[in-house]
């Protein structure tokens, strides 16, 4: 298995789940964020000449932009509870994260310490248009269960796992494939171009769910289940509030609510999201992953539904029709606004694939 970064783990529930705000209002007032960062360097060829091998990473990320945009980090297994620090409550719903319902079991596991950005998105987008798809099956947490994978809890007949990449999909990957802003982004597109551009250290958004999938199989990882998520933002059993602790979230430690915003007025003239893992340190989870709040959403693998008990390494991985034809995201995107979010960590959203307004891509890989 390839892997670019080097490292430095019966039905019940609560129906949390809700549509994340997606843009904000020309009137917001934001303070100015100071981590910006200057363009990559224009040279870097996007072109690959083995379309199932990704290019040698850049070296364009982190707050000083010379760390490699491809590190990832180590992130020792563990129990903790999902959704869960026993402080916060959401705004709009008033559902408090106070319940120590849902606990789940994460075995050891890597997660990438930056979201996935223009610059690694761009030879992977050149792959798929060159004919490249995910291979059947592939995808899976092959590092569990023998081989297996992940559980499947939203099985009935008895245990089930993983089944990885469905072919069926390959339609989907495709015909989203050069221009990532789905169905839904508006002119956020346009910040992507098919050559290097200024915005190459910045994260890609607007990314349908299978085009996270296979994105993530392409660069030898695969896409993390939301426990994995939840677990890692959390800080395992620190069940933190944010990504970084307690200390309340602000401009110096996340890009949300238009950080990178100014007083120009939310436009489409410039991109907001800043360059990944601007807010570091001051902003990172324990086991060192960047962004964790702020920047943009990110997609994990499971179907949206009410948690399931028990969860040991597991996943929800098929439809429940009670939710719809939705996948879970997690994190908070530089352009929702307060007080219509509640950026902790314990948060979820839930938004159809195709329709995948600020949403990006971070990989899991096997320890």
């Amino acid at each position: 298995m390839l892997s670019l970064g080097v490292a430095a783990v019966t039905a019940c529930g609560s129906d949390i789940v809700h549509q994340l705000a997606g843009s904000g209002d020309a009137g917001t007032d934001a303070a100015v964020a100071s981590p910006e960062a200057s363009a990559p360097d224009a040279g870097l060829d996007a072109a690959i000449a083995d379309a199932s091998t990704p290019p040698v990473c850049p070296s364009t990320c982190g707050p000083s932009t010379g760390e490699s945009c491809c590190t990832t980090q180590a992130v020792p297994g563990g129990t903790f509870y999902r959704s869960y620090d026993g402080v916060s409550c959401d705004t709009l719903s008033g559902q408090c994260f106070n319940q120590t319902t849902w606990p789940a079991t994460v075995s050891d596991f890597e997660l990438d310490r930056f979201e996935v950005t223009m610059g690694r998105y761009r030879p992977f987008a050149a792959a798929v248009e060159g004919g490249w798809h995910p291979a059947a099956g592939a995808g899976k947490h092959t590092h569990l269960n023998g081989g297996l994978g992940l559980v499947d809890v939203a099985s009935e007949a008895g245990v089930a796992y993983e089944t990885g990449w469905d072919p069926s999909w390959n339609a989907e990957l495709s015909s989203s494939i050069s221009e990532p802003d789905g169905a839904g982004c508006g002119g956020e597109k346009d910040f992507f171009t098919p050559s290097p551009g200024p915005y190459d250290n910045r994260p890609i958004e607007c990314v349908p769910w299978w085009t996270a999938y296979a994105f993530c199989i392409w660069d030898g990882g695969f896409l993390p289940s939301e426990a994995e998520w939840n677990y890692a933002a959390s800080g395992g059993s620190q069940q933190r509030v944010y990504p970084w602790g307690s200390e309340p979230i602000d401009c110096t430690r996340a890009n949300f609510d238009w950080c990178l915003l100014g007083d120009a007025g939310p436009s489409y003239d410039d991109y907001y999201a800043s360059v990944a893992g601007a807010y570091s340190p001051m902003g990172d989870g324990l086991f060192g992953q960047a962004d964790l709040e702020g920047n943009v959403l990110e997609w994990t693998l499971d179907y949206s539904s009410n948690y399931v008990t028990p969860c040991v390494d597991c996943a929800f991985l098929e439809l429940d029709p009670a939710f719809g034809d939705q996948r879970i995201d997690r994190s908070t995107a530089y352009n929702q606004e307060m007080p219509y979010i509640t950026p902790v960590v314990s948060e979820r959203g839930a938004r159809e694939p195709q329709i995948p307004l600020s949403t990006g891509i971070r990989c899991a890989r096997a320890p």
